[in-house]
C-alpha cells in the first residue's frame, strides 16, 4: 500500500471476518455458525481483489509477484513441516506418529492433502 494512503477500515474488516469465519471452518462449529462461515474462502478471494485495487498498483510483474508469495508463504510453511516432523519422531509423540508415514510428508509438503490440509 502506497505510505501516503490510508488503511481502509472496512477492507480491514472485512479481512477480520473472513479469518474469524475460515478458522470455524476449522474446528466444526455448531449448526446456524456452520452456515455462516461457508462463503469464508470467497469472502477472502474478493477481499484480496479490493486490497489490491486499493494500493493503486497498476504494473505487477507476474513472476515477481509468484517468487515474492513463495517467499513469504512457502517457505515458512516448509520450515514449520520440516520442524514439526523432527519433533514428533524425536520426542516419539505417539498421536502424531501416524503423521510420519512418506506420503503424508511428501503431501503436506507439495500441500496437497497432507497432515494440514485433509
Amino acid at each position: 500500500m502506497d505510505k501516503n494512503r490510508e488503511r481502509d477500515i472496512q477492507i480491514d474488516i472485512m479481512r477480520d471476518l473472513g479469518l474469524v469465519l475460515i478458522v470455524l471452518a476449522h474446528v466444526s462449529p455448531p449448526g446456524i455458525i456452520f452456515n455462516l462461515r461457508v462463503f469464508d474462502v470467497p469472502m477472502m478471494v474478493f477481499v484480496s481483489g479490493m486490497s489490491f485495487l486499493a494500493s493503486g498498483k497498476t504494473n505487477i510483474n507476474v513472476k515477481d509477484y509468484v517468487i515474492s508469495r513463495t517467499r513469504r508463504m512457502v517457505v515458512p510453511l516448509w520450515f514449520f513441516l520440516t520442524l514439526l516432523f523432527l519433533i514428533v519422531y524425536f520426542f516419539k509423540i505417539d498421536a502424531l506418529t501416524n503423521m510420519l508415514t512418506p506420503k503424508k510428508i511428501l503431501y503436506s509438503y507439495l500441500m496437497y492433502s497432507g497432515i494440514c490440509y485433509v
